[in-house]
């Protein structure tokens, strides 16, 4: 840095602390590793001003043109650009605090700018790996093709100034609903026609007055459940009405789950209890109290005799249940994951401290007397070594659980091996992650891996080789 012309003109540190970015006179940038004491300088960065955001995904530039540019930082490949005409002089940048829109001070005038593509804030799957659907930012759904990536058509919208929160999809793919920020709740019908188009078809339409936890379809898609941290609420999707409401005495956290073994019986789950209920009542028939002081093993069912409660403690006072699918190598258990604390307090990127992997048995086949059973749970130290690595659970493939572990590796867990065995797949690329979409990535039963990143959906195939 001897010659005037590569004297620094700004400095940049990056978010973690770890690197700083050096604005030269020559309008290169100089990235210097300062715990490796490396050096690399950016020739095409071509600024006069620059700033990096506050996640440390981006870098923003202006040049002497007006010309202004968004910057990965990966690689620092351009991945948005801005041209303007303008004789005022830029004084100053901002990126937003979420980082997915940028501000630039010119003259007296501050003028905004935001991607094209709005952030994928919802994401659901079809059962047969064919299609998935978004919404996004601007209120809008619109369905994709997992092959290509390419989008078959707008679906419906919540309107511009919401923003969709959730979306579920029906196991036969012939009904989808969503909810926004603003507590509305919207359910079509689809159908897929001969030609490959997509017709759609209002089921119903309406307004709560809280935001939507979960949404779940009865096994035979007669009727829909939708939680609130208050209520549950029952539509009939045939009559196309509300036919219950449950109204809860204070704000629980809790999960629901459909009955591995009946299709009448939808299972409330909390890091208490399992209550077994009757759609579309919502009547208790049979409950289970947690009490085991440490998460269990997964292991496969003994057919040999019918399967009641397990039991099983949470070691911290106060636990929610955050994500609960059926386990794959037990038909009469559900799989689950709790947390330290309650749902309502935390962000919905999970930070996965103190995370419990657990399962209960589910009740035997011919539930209907309202009371409490149990019998003793498996040795909890093989899930507990699993549960130490999961930074984020995917799902399931075959007989594995698949999950991210906290060095962004996509892991699976054959829950077939009682050694606790964990298997690495692929590395996931530190800015997929590192976005406010990242924590609606899954994988689907057939392990393909849907990450949403930056407007649109990383897609991999046959990455989990088991």
């Amino acid at each position: 840095m001897s010659d005037p012309i590569c004297a620094s003109e700004l400095l940049r540190w990056h978010p973690d602390g770890e690197a700083l970015f050096i604005l030269c006179q020559n309008t290169s940038v100089i990235e210097w590793r300062i715990y490796e004491n490396q050096q690399k300088e950016w020739t095409h960065i071509n600024a006069r001003e620059m700033i990096i955001s506050d996640d440390g995904n981006f870098l923003l530039s202006a040049d002497n043109e007006a010309t202004i540019s968004v910057w990965n930082f990966s690689r620092l490949s351009l991945i948005y650009r801005v041209v303007t005409e303008s004789d005022d002089e830029i004084v100053d940048l901002a990126f937003s605090p979420s980082s997915q829109r940028f501000y630039v001070v010119r003259g007296s005038v501050c003028n905004g700018w935001e991607p094209d593509a709005f952030l994928v804030t919802a994401l659901a799957l079809d059962a047969e790996n064919w299609y998935y659907c978004c919404g996004r930012e601007d209120g809008r759904v619109s369905i994709h093709d997992v092959v290509s990536g390419k989008r078959l058509r707008k679906l419906y919208s919540h309107g511009a100034s919401a923003t969709v929160l959730d979306l579920c999809w029906s196991v036969s793919g012939n009904y989808l609903v969503s909810s926004d920020d603003v507590d509305c709740v919207i359910t079509k019908r689809l159908q897929l026609k001969p030609d490959g188009t997509w017709a759609v078809f209002p089921v119903f339409d309406c307004q709560l007055d809280e935001p939507v936890k979960q949404f779940l379809f009865s096994s035979g898609e007669r009727f829909l459940l939708i939680m609130t941290p208050s209520d549950e609420h029952i539509w009939g999707l045939r009559t196309k009405k509300e036919v219950k409401t449950q109204r809860r005495s204070e704000r629980q956290s809790r999960r629901w789950i459909q009955y591995p073994l009946q299709n009448d019986f939808p299972l409330c789950i909390t890091a208490r209890e399992v209550r077994c209920h009757k759609w579309p009542s919502l009547e208790a028939v049979h409950n289970a109290v947690i009490t085991r002081p440490s998460p269990v093993e997964i292991l496969p069912a003994d057919d040999s005799g019918p399967s009641t409660g397990s039991n099983l403690q949470c070691r911290e006072p106060s636990r929610f249940v955050s994500w609960a699918i059926p386990n794959p190598v037990n038909k009469h258990s559900i799989l689950y994951v709790t947390l330290p604390g309650d749902d309502t307090l935390v962000s919905s990127r999970h930070s996965h401290s103190g995370l419990h992997l657990e399962s209960v048995d589910s009740f035997d086949k011919t539930p209907g007397i309202t009371g409490s059973k149990s019998s003793q749970p498996a040795n909890g130290r093989c899930a507990s070594r699993v549960a130490e690595q999961i930074r984020q659970p995917l799902g399931t493939y075959k007989t594995s659980l698949v999950f991210l572990d906290h060095a962004d590796w996509l892991c699976t867990w054959d829950m077939l091996d009682e050694t606790g065995h964990v298997v690495k797949h692929f590395f996931v690329p530190k800015d997929w992650l590192n976005t406010s979409e990242s924590h609606k990535a899954m994988v689907k039963s057939h392990g393909t891996f849907f990450c949403p990143r930056y407007g649109d959906v990383a897609i991999v195939r046959n990455g989990i080789r088991i």
